[in-house]
C-alpha cells in the first residue's frame, strides 16, 4: 500500500480527505439544488425545528435570561444540538430547506475525519484512509447526508466519540479525557440512542481504569464523566416527560405498523438484510463479512477488537429485540466499524498486487454506486444499466446495485404545489373575510411530500397565519370529526394517502366530501384542483359558513 501513495507524509493523507470532504459538498450541493420536493415527515419537522431555533438564537442577543427556557421547550422529542448547529449555518447563509439540511454536509466531513483516525489509531494511516473513503461511499450514508435527518449526525458524533475514547489511552490522559466527557455529552444531545452504541466501549475502557488502581485514571474517568453530565443531562431532565411520550409513542408506532419483533426470523434478520439491501449494499456487505472472518482468525492479539466487537454488537442486539420501531437507519452508526474492519481484510492483504486490485475494484465499485444514487446512471446509460440489480440466493433477494435505498434516491424536480395552496387559500380567505386572523386548515393525506408537517413548514418559513393540522397518524384522533368542522379549509388528494396504518378515518372523510348524500358535502365546497408530480389531483375545499 505505500507504494500507492507516495511520498509517505501525513500532508498526502489530508489532501486526499480534504478531497473527498470537497467531492461529497460539492454532490450534496448539486442534489439539494436540482431536487425540489419539499421536506415531509421528519425532515419537515426538524425544518421547523430550526427555523424556531434561528429565531430564537436571533432574540437570545437581546434577551439571554428568556431564550434559555425556549430552548429547552424548542424540539419536541429531539435533543437539539444538531437543530441549533443547522440554524447556526441558516444565520449564516438563509433560512430555506437546502441550508438547514446542509448541516449533514458538516458532520458528513467529521464522519470522514474521525473514522480516518479511528483507523490510524488501531492499525495505522492507510487503514484509516481507505475506511474513511468506505464510510463515506456507504449508500445510507451518502444518501442520507442530504435529507434533513439525524442519523449522519449521529453516526459522526459515536465516531468522534470512539476516537476521543481512544485518544484516552483508558482515562490515563487528562486534556483527552475531558474531551471525550465533551464529546459524550453533545453525543446524547444529538439522539437518544447513542448512548446504546458508546456504553459498551466506555465501560470497557472504565472497567480496564479502575482495575489498573491508579488514582490519577480513576480521576480523569470521574471528571469526564462529570463533565458529560453537565453538557448532556440538563436538557433531558427539563424534557423527560416528553422523552418518555417521545419513546412510547415510537413503541406504539411499531405494534401499529407490524414490525418484526421478538425472536423471529424477521426480527433477527432485519438488520443484516438492511446492511446489505440499503446501507452497503452487497459488494461492500461481503467486504465486511471478510474482515469479519480476517478480525476473528488474526494471530496474537488485535488492538481495538475487544473495543469493535462491543461497538457492533450490543447496539445490535438491543435494536433487534427492542419493541420500538426498526429502520435501516437506525443501526448507520455502526457502519465506521464496519469500515475499519473491511480496510483491515484489504490491507491485510500480503500480496502488493493483489491488494492493490482489490483497492481498485473497492473505488469502482463504490464510486458506481454513489454516482448512480446520486444521479441515476440509468437515465444516462439505459442500455447499459437498471435501477436495480438484484441477486437471488435461495429465498433470499439481496441488491448488488440500488438507485434507491432507504429514502434516498437521485434528485427529481417536482412541485407538489403546497406553497400555491396556502397562497390560495389566504387570497381565498382575505376576498371572503378581509381578516388577519389564523386560518385553520385540515390536511387529510400522510403522504410524502403531501402531508401536515409539509403544509406546517411552507406556512412557517413562509410567514403565514394557517395553521396546519391532521388526524392521520398513530393514535386514532377521538375528536376527528369536530376537526374537521372546525376547518376553515380542508385539503385532500387522490391517489395514494400514506401508510394505511396511520390513516384512520382519512378514507371516510375523502368519501364524505365527494357524497352528495353526506353532510360534510353541504358544509364543505371544491374551491381547486392541482395537478401533482405523481399524477394524483390535490383538491382544497372550503367551509361554508
Amino acid at each position: 500500500m505505500k507504494k500507492l501513495i507516495s511520498p509517505d507524509s501525513d500532508k498526502v493523507i489530508y489532501s486526499l480527505l480534504v478531497i473527498l470532504c470537497l467531492l461529497h459538498a460539492w454532490a450534496n450541493y448539486v442534489w439539494l439544488k436540482t431536487d425540489t420536493r419539499p421536506p415531509y415527515y421528519d425532515m419537515a419537522g426538524h425544518t421547523i425545528i430550526t427555523l424556531r431555533a434561528v429565531d430564537l438564537m436571533q432574540s437570545a442577543c437581546q434577551s439571554p435570561k428568556e431564550a434559555l427556557p425556549r430552548l429547552f421547550r424548542l424540539t419536541w422529542g429531539w435533543p437539539p444540538l444538531v437543530h441549533l448547529a443547522s440554524a447556526s449555518l441558516c444565520i449564516l447563509f438563509g433560512t430555506t430547506a437546502d441550508v438547514a439540511a446542509g448541516v449533514n454536509t458538516v458532520f458528513l466531513m467529521g464522519l470522514i475525519f474521525s473514522t480516518y483516525g479511528i483507523g490510524r489509531r488501531l492499525a495505522g494511516r492507510y487503514v484509516g484512509l481507505l475506511a474513511a473513503f468506505l464510510v463515506s461511499m456507504y449508500p445510507i450514508i451518502f444518501g442520507l447526508s442530504r435529507p434533513y435527518l439525524l442519523d449522519v449526525p449521529l453516526t459522526t458524533m459515536v465516531s468522534v466519540s470512539m476516537l476521543t475514547l481512544l485518544w484516552t489511552e483508558d482515562f490515563s490522559n487528562r486534556r483527552r479525557s475531558l474531551l471525550h466527557g465533551l464529546t459524550l455529552g453533545l453525543g446524547i444531545l444529538t439522539k437518544q440512542a447513542f448512548v446504546l452504541f458508546i456504553v459498551g466501549p466506555f465501560l470497557l475502557a472504565a472497567g480496564k481504569a479502575l482495575l489498573l488502581r491508579e488514582t490519577h485514571r480513576r480521576t480523569n474517568l470521574l471528571m469526564a464523566s462529570l463533565v458529560a453530565a453537565i453538557v448532556g443531562l440538563p436538557w433531558y431532565i427539563h424534557n423527560y416527560r416528553v422523552v418518555m411520550h417521545y419513546l412510547h409513542a415510537g413503541r406504539l408506532a411499531s405494534i401499529v405498523r407490524g414490525d418484526a419483533l421478538g425472536l423471529s426470523f424477521a426480527s433477527l434478520s432485519y438488520y443484516p438484510l438492511a446492511l446489505v439491501n440499503h446501507q452497503t449494499l452487497l459488494s461492500l456487505a461481503l467486504l465486511f463479512i471478510w474482515g469479519c472472518i480476517a478480525l476473528a482468525i488474526w494471530p496474537g492479539p488485535h488492538r481495538g477488537r475487544a473495543m469493535l466487537g462491543l461497538w457492533i454488537l450490543i447496539p445490535y442486539i438491543m435494536f433487534t429485540l427492542s419493541v420500538g420501531p426498526k429502520s435501516e437507519r437506525y443501526t448507520m452508526p455502526l457502519l465506521p466499524a464496519l469500515a475499519y474492519i473491511s480496510s483491515m481484510a484489504i490491507l491485510s492483504v500480503r500480496t502488493t498486487a493483489i491488494r492493490a486490485v482489490l483497492i481498485g475494484l473497492v473505488v469502482l465499485v463504490a464510486t458506481v454506486e454513489f454516482v448512480g444514487l446520486s444521479f441515476g446512471l440509468s437515465a444516462w446509460l439505459p442500455r447499459i444499466t437498471r435501477p436495480q440489480v438484484w441477486v437471488q440466493i435461495g429465498g433470499l433477494r439481496l441488491r448488488a446495485y440500488s438507485e434507491n435505498v432507504h429514502i434516498a434516491s437521485p434528485p427529481r424536480a417536482e412541485d407538489w404545489q403546497v406553497d400555491n395552496i396556502l397562497r390560495d387559500i389566504l387570497a381565498d380567505a382575505v376576498v371572503r373575510h378581509s381578516s388577519d386572523k389564523t386560518v385553520m386548515l385540515l390536511v387529510l393525506p400522510n403522504a410524502p411530500f403531501f402531508e401536515v408537517n409539509t403544509f406546517s413548514y411552507y406556512a412557517l418559513a413562509d410567514q403565514l397565519p394557517v395553521q396546519a393540522t391532521a388526524i392521520a397518524g398513530v393514535l386514532e384522533p377521538d375528536d376527528y370529526e369536530q376537526r374537521v368542522f372546525e376547518s376553515n379549509y380542508v385539503v385532500t388528494k387522490t391517489g395514494e394517502q400514506g401508510p394505511s396504518w396511520s390513516l384512520h378515518h382519512v378514507p371516510e372523510i375523502n368519501a364524505a366530501l365527494h357524497d352528495p348524500t353526506h353532510p360534510l358535502f353541504a358544509r364543505f365546497r371544491l374551491v381547486r384542483e392541482y395537478a401533482l408530480p405523481d399524477s394524483s389531483t390535490a383538491e382544497l375545499f372550503r367551509r361554508l359558513e
